[in-house]
């Protein structure tokens, strides 16, 4: 299990690319996280990148332009990192899949491609996946959502 405690380092995700900010306002969301290497250490100093869609679920304008939330961190000693960011949205397009956050971890050649999605209870089993896709419990937090979540990397 990661240490307790809170993330000392924080990535906010904004506009990439010269896309210019979302004009579509969204319900403010942080999500606390700790990155596990395959040996179940602290991954400390992994690299991060993010990018979800806006609270309409877009990522930008055109389809070749992304995103207006993307951002990256390198996790703290303890192997951890604080995503402030808004909850994203579904893709307004039929048989979307759920609205998700995108993560690529990476840490001393120990890759993962990943996917938050948010569930309303927790999932029956409590094991973190090592790729595909992480539903994550999200609680309302005065204003917004906070959730937890939980990666381990793995050997390629």
């Amino acid at each position: 299990a990661p240490a307790a405690g809170t993330a000392t380092v924080e990535v906010i995700p904004g506009p990439t690319n010269g896309v210019p900010a979302a004009s579509a306002p969204g319900a403010p969301l942080v999500i606390e996280a700790a990155v596990l290497d395959a040996a179940c250490q602290p991954a400390s100093g992994a690299n991060v990148r993010i990018w979800h869609t806006d609270a309409t679920g877009l990522y930008g304008p055109g389809t070749d332009q992304c995103c207006y939330y993307a951002g990256t961190v390198a996790t703290d000693d303890a192997g951890r990192f604080r995503m402030r960011t808004i909850r994203p949205a579904q893709y307004p397009v039929p048989d979307a899949p759920p609205a998700h956050i995108h993560l690529e971890i990476s840490h001393r050649g120990e890759p993962l491609e990943t996917e938050i999605i948010f569930r309303d209870e927790p999932p029956p089993s409590m094991a973190p996946p090592t790729g595909q896709v992480l539903p994550i419990v999200l609680r309302p937090d005065g204003a917004g959502w906070r959730g937890e979540a939980l990666f381990v990397l793995h050997r390629r």
